[in-house]
């Protein structure tokens, strides 16, 4: 956890590091009809890399748990030059929301935090948040969104499985509530949530780091 964080907030010395051969592959398997197909066993697909089979085991907890996941964009600083592929993410979310209880809500920051939608389960607010960003002053207060977010997440009930998904530069720039990154991995470690980040560079212009780092405590 505290590697992701780190990455998240470069300006801060990573304190710890691990490696690990287990890959999570998030799919979505869809009949004829479009409608998603439930009760598939680990034995009906397979995996391969470099054409070698893989060992799969099927993650069936985080199928029996509705989910609630925030996703925190920034918007401040040079962010606008992003905004077109953020629009992409809602063709992404769209399958996560067939099912009937997953909630999804965005958070917006640049020096300030704030909750642009509350949790929703239809697609189309989130897809018209998105395309609707709009540019942020000159910073990018990156710890102060990640404790934000964490704080809505524990609103959720407990059964629910929480995850966090950050758009951001790879530096903080401004946070004033969340002045230590142990605060905010101690937050999120308390609260077992999943975080996902796509990092962009602070660039004119800018373009995603091809692999998103992750943190995960189940």
């Amino acid at each position: 956890m505290l590697t992701l964080i780190s990455f998240a907030v470069a300006q801060q010395p990573p304190t710890f590091e691990s490696q690990t051969n287990l890959v999570l592959i998030p799919i979505l398997v869809k009949d004829a009809d479009g409608k998603p197909v439930y009760g598939l066993q680990a034995d009906d697909f397979i995996v391969e890399d470099d054409g070698v089979k893989q060992t799969v085991q099927l993650d069936e907890t985080s199928e029996s748990q509705p989910v609630s996941l925030v996703i925190a964009i920034q918007r401040g600083r040079r962010a606008s030059y992003e905004f077109s592929r953020m629009q992409g993410l809602s063709s992404i979310i769209e399958p996560l929301l067939s099912d009937a209880q997953t909630r999804i809500a965005i958070v917006e920051f640049d020096s300030t935090v704030e909750t642009a939608r509350d949790f929703t389960s239809d697609p189309s607010l989130i897809a018209t948040d998105l395309k609707n960003l709009r540019p942020g002053d000159g910073k990018a207060a990156i710890l102060d969104a990640l404790y934000y977010s964490e704080k809505l997440l524990e609103k959720q009930p407990q059964d629910r499985q929480r995850l966090l998904l950050l758009i951001s530069e790879t530096r903080d720039h401004g946070s004033i509530w969340a002045r230590r990154i142990e605060d905010v991995v101690a937050l999120i470690n308390a609260g077992n949530t999943t975080m996902y980040a796509l990092p962009f560079l602070p660039r004119f212009q800018t373009s995603w780091i091809p692999c998103g780092a992750t943190i995960s405590r189940r």
